[in-house]
């Protein structure tokens, strides 16, 4: 699923084809929205496990995340193989142990330019809502193939 953030100002429909008139400081959210990143947070059992080892004092293994919460040891396991593949946690091996751990500065830099990425693109006041209908605050263009 790729998502394109616009309004409809910035588009001319020609053909089937979408030509954008945006400004060029906007990017393609698609490279930027991962769809492992939202379907690995998509989990109400994952936020559980994401909270737990992030207000933990240190990184934990698979029991000490299960005993934390009420959740069976191997529904925890899998739960945390899903996170670290989305690179929301990551692991390392420490003998026979596996210890995980939030990787809190990489998705907090992602999260943040993610975040200027919108402001540079949709900036605030962009979009207003009334009457239950999304219209932009800027004049809309007619469509080029339009009749008076």
């Amino acid at each position: 699923m790729n998502l394109h953030l616009h309004n409809d100002a910035n588009v001319q429909k020609k053909g089937s084809r979408q030509m954008s008139n945006a400004p060029p400081s906007c990017v393609d959210f698609s490279a930027m929205l991962p769809v492992g990143f939202f379907k690995a947070l998509a989990d109400p059992n994952r936020i559980a496990i994401l909270t737990s080892l992030a207000t933990g004092a240190r990184p934990q293994t698979v029991s000490e995340v299960a005993e934390r919460l009420p959740i069976n040891i191997s529904v925890v396991s899998r739960h945390l193989k899903i996170l670290e593949r989305a690179q929301i946690l990551a692991s390392e091996r420490r003998g026979k142990a596996v210890l995980y751990h939030v990787r809190v500065a990489e998705i907090v830099a992602w999260l943040r330019g993610l975040a200027d990425a919108l402001d540079a693109c949709c900036p605030a006041g962009v979009y207003t809502l009334e009457d239950d209908s999304e219209t932009p605050t800027t004049n809309p263009q007619p469509h080029p193939e339009a009749t008076p």
